[in-house]
């Protein structure tokens, strides 16, 4: 979405291309993701030869409030003065690299080894 928005309008290869330095993607990935959000009403498509020129139709104001919404509904039992408290017992800066009570149970992925010849 901020890709959009900060372009006001783009294709599935002009989102890709600028989030890929920073988060590499497949096409499919993106355009999967784009096709939801035009489901969802928050994008509008527009065919131009074989591709889709996607714009956004919800301002980023409102995008962060309905977010902010949504945390508050599952997490907080749709107070957002509950979430307001929640945030405001977080140390500074968030919690970085403290220890997380999840952290024993949930293991990263491990990440696939490249290939390449064995000789």
């Amino acid at each position: 979405m901020k890709v959009l928005w900060s372009r006001g309008q783009g294709t599935v290869h002009d989102v890709r291309a600028e989030l890929f330095p920073r988060r590499p993607l497949a096409y499919t990935t993106v355009e999967t993701l784009l096709q939801r959000l035009t489901q969802k009403g928050v994008l509008t498509r527009e065919k131009r030869g074989r591709r889709h020129l996607y714009r956004p139709l919800v301002p980023a104001e409102l995008f962060c409030e309905r977010a902010i919404d949504r945390v508050a509904r599952d997490f907080f039992g749709g107070s957002r003065d509950q979430l307001r408290l929640h945030l405001g017992r977080m140390p500074e800066g968030g919690l970085g690299n403290a220890p997380s009570p999840l952290g024993a149970r949930v293991r990263p992925r491990p990440r696939p080894q490249p290939q390449g010849d064995s000789n």
